[in-house]
């Protein structure tokens, strides 16, 4: 997470990549004062004081309008700062992707995860998140590969079913083009919203294990092998895929799968 005064940070890098799943979170200013009092010793003491309304009212927009300057110069929108200063200091609003883009902040189209580790009950897991733009709204898919045995991953594709999503799932067939082959993903079924994540299409298929060596696998429409399943929708379509092996999970699964204990890094310990 990126929040509050890390958000005016942020947008004052020459590059801004936010990634998939990052949460940046804006508020309000708050403004305090503070009175000073040097005794005859030199020593200074610090405490809080009160000011009149008018005052603080007055601090806090000069404050406000240097901020608007800093993000003209950084090219961001003032939208930004409406954003924040509409939530009340106390509390937190997270920013969407679609504000990300439209404030100026991260204008990508296409945002991939890195893989990240778990070790979860049912198995060592590599997990990714992908957010994109889909239609005029970004939709935020995931990826999971957990390990089945020595040799065979088990992927799993949870593609967004959009906000208005009833019990309808893709209708077409999907395969995965990795490791010199092709194998095709099973039907899909829908899984309510939760942890984030809007109703969702899962499919799985599983994977020879020597696909964490490869440097990218895709995941595309199999037009060779259409699912007849009602009436495909005219606006229904499927962008390739092209899912990079970055993160450290992929090195963890893999010592995982072939039955490794997992590796501890030591840390050295300094005395006083």
């Amino acid at each position: 997470m990126c929040n509050s005064a890390c958000v005016f940070a942020l947008v004052g890098a020459a590059v801004r990549e936010v990634g998939a799943g990052v949460a940046l979170g804006v508020h309000s200013s708050a403004i305090s004062f503070t009175l000073k009092r040097i005794d005859g010793h030199g020593h200074v003491t610090t405490m809080s004081t009160h000011v009149a309304p008018a005052v603080e009212r007055r601090a806090l927009e000069s404050g406000y309008t240097t901020i608007s300057a800093y993000l003209r110069e950084m090219g961001i929108s003032q939208d930004l700062l409406a954003a924040a200063r509409s939530v009340e200091f106390s509390k937190l609003r997270l920013l969407t992707r679609d504000q990300l883009v439209a404030f100026g902040i991260d204008r990508r189209e296409t945002v991939e995860g890195m893989w990240l580790f778990v070790d979860r009950t049912g198995g060592p897991s590599a997990l990714k998140v992908i957010e994109e733009n889909r239609a005029g709204a970004f939709h935020k898919d995931f990826l999971s590969l957990t390990c089945r045995n020595a040799s065979t991953l088990r992927l799993l594709y949870g593609r967004d079913a959009g906000p208005s999503a009833s019990g309808w799932v893709w209708p077409v067939q999907l395969r995965v083009t990795a490791s010199g082959g092709s194998f095709q993903l099973g039907y899909p079924y829908r899984t309510p919203a939760s942890g984030g994540f809007g109703p969702m299409d899962v499919r799985s298929v599983d994977l020879p294990v020597s696909v964490l060596g490869d440097a990218a696998f895709t995941i595309e429409a199999d037009n060779t092998a259409a699912l007849t399943v009602g009436v495909v929708p005219q606006n229904w379509s499927f962008s390739k895929v092209t899912v990079q092996s970055a993160g450290p999970g992929l090195g963890e699964l893999s010592r995982r799968c072939g039955n490794d204990p997992p590796r501890t890094k030591a840390v050295p310990t300094e005395r006083m």
